[in-house]
């Protein structure tokens, strides 16, 4: 008796066992079976948006991107067709992007359990870098043909920042503001928009110039014709003479306020010493401005001496 109770308990364990398996098999066919039968579909999606990210400071992106793309979707039939557009984003990420052109892939942020294919998979993105720098500001057109008058200007400030991307920015050799000076007819001040140039004098554009605009204060002044006389000093060697001396030009224009001007007959050079002349020469000399004058129209006379010896 025990002997068959024993089998038969053995038999029963062994069936159990052989149900547990089989049951195991059966449950993954079914899964399997529901998986590979549920029905999977495609649907296109137009003008999904897409965004840039991730800009590396200092970089700035110089070409146009598309601002949309299309969106394949492939999944389950059930889940597809609840998609909406609203639940699509396209975006590229420039993590880590360098100056120059690149290709970058599109991605899509799309709801789980889906595959989305972006058309087009990937752009062409150029990022350039943004520099800048102070340029000295320079004041043009003071040049005239009428030496009669004075005009001189400073600006406030002296000098611009300027803000731009590289290819602009390396073009620029200059800033400067410009002046006419055939319209000016008495001191004040003037506001002039400041001008960025290249090396050939073509304007530079596209970039940022803080202030856009300077105070310019203008000096005009009057002038007066005064006659320039030598002023020698020392004695020439033993043995020469002075015979004659000329000044090339004979007459300057000098520059100061009615007041000072009306006083003044002549200018006179800088001091020229005689003493180790013994030939005939020619010699550069500098005039003394009288006090409160500010300036003439020439710097400096050619003074000739013609020597000769005594008999």
């Amino acid at each position: 008796m025990v002997n068959r109770g024993n089998k038969l308990f053995q038999q029963n364990v062994t069936l159990h066992v052989l149900a547990f398996l089989l049951a195991i098999v059966l449950w993954s066919y079914v899964k399997t079976a529901d998986v590979t039968a549920r029905p999977e579909t495609s649907v296109t999606w137009d003008n999904v948006p897409l965004e840039v990210r991730d800009i590396p400071a200092g970089l700035v992106l110089t070409n146009e991107l598309p601002t949309t793309v299309s969106v394949v979707l492939r999944g389950s039939d059930s889940v597809v067709n609840q998609v909406l557009r609203e639940n699509l984003l396209a975006y590229v990420s420039l993590s880590g992007a360098n100056e120059g052109v690149g290709q970058y892939a599109v991605k899509v942020i799309h709801p789980q359990g889906l595959n989305a294919t972006p058309t087009p998979g990937r752009v062409e993105v150029r990022l350039e870098r943004e520099l800048t720098a102070d340029f000295d500001l320079r004041i043009e057109g003071l040049e005239k043909e009428d030496p009669s008058y004075y005009l001189t200007a400073t600006s406030n400030p002296s000098f611009v920042t300027v803000t731009g991307l590289r290819s602009q920015f390396e073009r620029v050799q200059q800033a400067q503001v410009v002046i006419n000076a055939a319209s000016i007819r008495e001191s004040g001040r003037l506001r002039l928009p400041v001008r960025l140039l290249d090396a050939r004098g073509q304007e530079v554009t596209g970039l940022l110039v803080e202030p856009g605009v300077v105070d310019v204060d203008v000096v005009r002044l009057p002038g007066k014709l005064l006659s320039v006389v030598a002023d020698f000093s020392g004695h020439l060697p033993d043995g020469y003479t002075l015979q004659e001396s000329r000044i090339e030009p004979t007459t300057v224009y000098v520059y100061g306020s009615d007041e000072v001007l009306a006083g003044l007959e002549q200018i006179a050079t800088e001091p020229i010493s005689l003493e180790e002349i013994n030939a005939n020469t020619t010699l550069p000399v500098k005039l003394v401005l009288p006090s409160g004058v500010v300036g003439s129209s020439v710097d400096q006379v050619q003074v000739q001496l013609v020597i000769k010896e005594k008999e």
